[in-house]
């Protein structure tokens, strides 16, 4: 039922800049309670590797982006280990696009190529996988080492914005 429930919530209008968190329960029995993060990417088809869930502490956040050129996907998930867990996602990217599928639409270029290399912005390293730059669709992916934060987004405009909001915070 997730893509049920999941689909008219990226449909809903929100205007450009909107950072939307989305919130998963889970039902047992009669009581709800928040879904963890394995649920959650199990749910939306997202594989990541073993070694984030056995270095993550529990809380995660999942969000949709609202941007010009479409509604992109992010994720933000406390880590313990932030070195594991980068060299996990690096030994992971050959198959990181079809792995991480849940996090584009059907429509979304898949590109032919893994091609990852390394960016910065505001003192963060991030790696990314353009597919489109028209579009600014892509995976994106950064260690938060002050928080020790694992994000993960689908455009630059959205691990931006999303790299800003954390600063912010601090």
């Amino acid at each position: 039922e997730f893509d049920q429930n999941f689909s008219p919530l990226k449909a809903e209008s929100e205007r450009e800049g909107t950072l939307k968190r989305i919130v998963f329960l889970v039902k047992e029995a009669e009581k709800e309670r928040l879904g963890t993060a394995r649920e959650f990417l199990g749910a939306a088809s997202v594989n990541l590797p073993e070694i984030i869930f056995t270095n993550s502490a529990q809380p995660f956040n999942f969000f949709l982006y609202y941007q010009k050129t479409g509604v992109r996907k992010g994720l933000i998930v406390a880590i313990e280990n932030e070195a594991r867990v980068f060299r996990a996602l690096v030994d992971q990217e050959a198959i990181m696009r079809n792995a991480w599928s849940g996090l584009f639409e059907i429509s979304d270029p898949k590109g032919t190529l893994a091609a990852f290399e390394d960016i910065t912005y505001r003192n963060i390293d991030i790696r990314r996988l353009q597919l489109s730059e028209t579009n600014d669709l892509g995976l994106y992916y950064a260690i938060f080492k002050p928080k020790k934060y694992l994000l993960i987004t689908t455009s630059l405009e959205s691990m931006k914005t999303t790299i800003n909001r954390i600063f912010d915070s601090l």
